[in-house]
């Protein structure tokens, strides 16, 4: 960058854009105090994802510092805190300088009053060691300062300060040899959510005036990393096609950081999003069939959207296992029915999983009686009113893919109902006695005219004297 004097006031111009591309909008100037960007967690405490590595790692304490720099001037000091008491059952903290315990200082619980440089680590009761901090009281004219810690997703804040009352009217801040920022009215370099390639070495121009400035040494910077890339697990990456499946994207907080709040959302084949995003790290599956086979992955990322991450992806195979032992059952049982009735055809299969095709079929016929596509592993063919015309061999079939499996052979045979054989004989005893009473009543019939004649023609042969005809005689 250069920079010129026009109406009093120093102007900015970019001079290395390469650099700027890289750090993108993060190194344009904000008016934010530092008081708030470092008070700007927020105080809700909300329940960590994951602490600890394993169940059986002690959780490592972890240094923040009061005021949040690592380089001041001499004669001040610096209040550490070992945070993590809430993981002991103790108060009791050792603090190291180097490999040397310090037994003479400031102490009160977890803090410890520093003013001399060195490398400072804390330890509670049995715990690791808490990462090193780095101090120094420096004795020069110049100093950059950044913050401690600093993680992805922080704002990172670069103070060019100058000892003394009198301050510098402009600064210039050089990243890994280049000139990236210049300012002459906040004089703090603020990137607002730092990245891992925000990593590097820093220093820092103090303009006294327009053409005297005063350089600091170079500092090197490193952005922690907020939380790894997270791992997606699975009860079973080969289930069995109607189990439930777990689903677990694991990543893990660090102490200093373990109160931010994360949410996850999960996914197969980069397309189907099988949950919004949510809190919970975990998604259950209550039944998985073949047709859910493929590669599944999980992202996640702070309330905030400042840190996203997404796992590597998992290949689940959904396992099928092949009908087998399929049979036949009738109701009624036995095989005999009469015309009529209700008769049902069950096909079920000892083992198979998935879709299952059942067929039912009469040997002989060419197609199919009846047929269901269902994931069971037994169906029902119901025939409501049947005839003598059903009597004949049966058999089903279940297909889940590996092709059609053949139950055994029953005999079904319909006959005409006993109600309507009863009702054929009691017409037939009602026939018979009806022709008899005909025949009856003509033999009647025929005597009566007979006899009637016989009496009329004697009577005539009295009077008339009138010979009876030789037939009736």
């Amino acid at each position: 960058m250069a920079m010129g004097m026009q109406n009093g006031s120093f102007q900015l111009q970019s001079v290395d854009n390469s650099v700027n591309n890289k750090w993108s909008s993060r190194t344009a100037p904000f008016a934010v105090h530092l008081s708030e960007l470092i008070g700007s967690r927020t105080e809700e405490k909300q329940t960590p994802y994951s602490l600890v590595p394993a169940a059986t790692t002690l959780p490592q304490p972890a240094i923040s510092l009061d005021p949040p720099w690592t380089t001041v001037f001499e004669g001040e000091k610096v209040t550490l805190t070992c945070d993590g008491f809430h993981l002991y059952n103790t108060t009791k903290t050792i603090w190291y300088n180097g490999n040397n315990k310090e037994t003479q200082g400031e102490f009160m619980e977890n803090t410890f009053v520093v003013r001399k440089s060195g490398t400072y680590k804390c330890q509670i009761q049995d715990s690791p060691h808490s990462d090193p901090v780095h101090l120094v009281f420096a004795t020069a004219t110049v100093i950059l300062q950044s913050p401690y810690p600093v993680f992805e997703g922080d704002a990172l804040v670069l103070r060019c300060q100058k000892k003394g009352k009198q301050k510098f009217v402009a600064a210039k801040y050089i990243y890994d040899g280049h000139h990236v920022y210049n300012s002459n009215q906040d004089l703090d370099l603020i990137i607002p959510q730092a990245s891992l390639n925000n990593s590097g070495s820093y220093k820092c121009h103090g303009y006294e005036d327009q053409h005297t400035h005063i350089d600091s040494t170079v500092k090197i910077i490193k952005i922690q990393e907020l939380f790894p890339h997270p791992e997606l697990k699975a009860t079973d990456s080969e289930p069995i096609e109607g189990s439930p499946v777990l689903l677990s994207c694991e990543t893990q907080l660090p102490l200093a950081r373990w109160d931010t709040p994360l949410q996850f959302i999960f996914f197969r084949d980069d397309m189907v999003i099988l949950s919004d995003w949510n809190r919970s790290s975990e998604l259950q599956i209550p039944t998985i069939w073949i047709e859910n086979s493929g590669l599944y992955g999980c992202s996640a990322e702070t309330l905030t959207h400042t840190v996203y991450k997404h796992s590597s992806l998992l290949e689940i195979r959904v396992q099928r296992i092949p009908v087998s032992q399929v049979s036949i059952e009738i109701k009624p049982p036995g095989g005999q029915a009469s015309e009529g009735e209700k008769l049902v055809l069950v096909c079920s299969v000892v083992e198979g999983t998935g879709e299952t095709t059942f067929s039912w079929h009469k040997e002989n016929t060419r197609k199919h009686v009846g047929q269901k596509i269902q994931r069971s592993q037994r169906a029902e063919l119901e025939i409501s009113n049947i005839r003598e015309s059903h009597t004949g061999k049966y058999y089903c079939t279940a297909d889940n893919g590996f092709g059609p499996v053949q139950s055994e052979v029953v005999n079904i045979t319909v006959t005409g109902t006993p109600g309507k054989r009863k009702a054929f004989v009691a017409l037939g005893s009602c026939g018979g006695l009806f022709l008899l009473l005909a025949v009856a009543l003509l033999c009647y019939y025929w005597c009566w005219r007979k006899q009637g004649l016989w009496t009329f023609l004697t009577t005539a042969q009295g009077f008339n004297k009138v010979s009876v005809p030789s037939m009736l005689q």
